[in-house]
């Protein structure tokens, strides 16, 4: 009987909903306010029906659906931007519930979720593109692992890119899943045809919108220059390629090292190498903006998959009191840096604290994974995603 289990289905995304919204209200409250500054003018002109700059006049999903709402500008973005973000955590905790997580590793992932960049950021700014395509993405991991049809994770990520190219993300994921038999999608229960057929629609959908939607010629972005220019510009911007290194860290926190420290621990398993796959295409997508912590919004999903799991180590392991002080590294980070976006890099004292509070959770994660390596009495934490993997045909 399906009933009881929809039922629990529900109540567990309703919640997970609610405790997203909680996240939502914290950040409207704790977090730096924005006018509408860089691109956020060019969704706006959008909104207005008047065409932008390339290529931020491709992603016309946000202002789209935003024109559609009775309430002014502002309010409008703001509603499709933190429905998104909220909708979100009730994704991730059904992805947590299909593939059989604890209700700790689930609970993790959402707070952390809440606690992300990408949440803080654009909840405060909200005139932004990006959230539908968080969301899409989250639901494509989803999809797949039950075996959606493939014209149904196609169009998804065709949608998707409506929001934010970034979406094409989904892509190299369900391969490398496949190629490697991982976890963290559903690729591995395609078959090469219907991936293929994924690729080519959702490619094809991305080179159209590009001929047939208007734009404003003349403003240098990764649509218009070359490689070359951009990484300098990038480097430039980020003062140089030890800076963005630490921008790259900026974007997660500890959780990026918890995620790390996770993956080191299982080297050999499949999803390590998709998971260093994704993670280099997502660096590599960072030179084709300056806005590095954004881009690596992409990446969210496997990073805050596998910190939780890394917390879940410990937690089934006993280590309660080390559980929470990890917990609390994660919460003082995000509120440390991401309640502070707007002045924070011009603070001395400010990052000062952060890089302390970083090396001393790198520090305690080193001796807690090596020197003295948690034991679970209830076993291992389930490999991956804690899915159970069925192969599809090859053909």
């Amino acid at each position: 009987n399906d009933s009881p289990m929809s039922a629990r289905l529900l109540k567990l995304t309703l919640l997970a909903c609610l405790l997203g919204t909680l996240f939502a209200a914290g950040w409207l409250w704790f977090g730096e306010p924005w006018e509408v500054l860089a691109d956020g003018r060019q969704y706006a002109a959008m909104y207005r029906g008047e065409p932008a700059a390339a290529p931020f006049g491709y992603r016309i999903l946000v202002p789209a659906a935003a024109r559609l709402l009775p309430w002014d500008m502002h309010t409008s973005f703001a509603m499709v931007t933190l429905g998104c973000l909220i909708l979100t955590t009730g994704v991730l905790a059904l992805y947590a519930a299909q593939t059989r997580s604890s209700w700790f590793r689930g609970f993790t992932m959402c707070t952390f979720w809440g606690l992300s960049f990408p949440f803080a950021y654009y909840a405060t700014t909200r005139i932004r593109a990006d959230a539908p395509m968080l969301l899409l993405l989250a639901l494509v991991f989803l999809l797949s692992h039950r075996r959606a049809p493939a014209l149904v994770l196609a169009l998804l990520i065709a949608l998707g890119s409506l929001s934010h190219e970034m979406m094409l993300i989904c892509i190299p994921a369900l391969w490398l899943d496949k190629r490697f038999t991982g976890s963290l999608t559903g690729g591995v229960r395609y078959g090469y045809r219907e991936l293929a057929l994924i690729t080519f629609t959702a490619i094809a959908f991305l080179l159209g919108t590009r001929l047939v939607l208007p734009i404003v010629s003349g403003q240098v972005s990764y649509a218009t220059a070359s490689p070359q220019t951009l990484i300098a510009m990038v480097l430039d911007y980020s003062g140089g390629a030890v800076k963005h290194v630490l921008r790259v860290y900026a974007a997660f926190g500890p959780a990026l090292l918890f995620a790390g420290f996770f993956v080191l621990s299982r080297r050999t398993h499949p999803d390590t190498r998709v998971f260093v796959g994704l993670g280099l295409l997502a660096v590599a997508a960072t030179f084709f903006a300056t806005d590095t912590l954004r881009v690596l919004g992409l990446f969210y999903f496997p990073v805050l998959l596998y910190a939780s799991a890394y917390l879940e180590i410990h937690w089934r392991a006993g280590k309660r009191a080390r559980t929470v002080l990890l917990f609390a590294a994660q919460v003082s980070y995000s509120l440390l840096v991401y309640g502070h976006l707007r002045t924070f890099e011009a603070s001395r004292t400010l990052n000062a604290i952060a890089a302390v509070l970083s090396l001393i959770t790198f520090s305690l994660c080193l001796v807690w994974s090596y020197v003295r390596p948690p034991r679970s009495p209830a076993g291992r934490v389930a490999e991956g995603a804690g899915a159970t993997t069925t192969r599809a045909p090859t053909t």
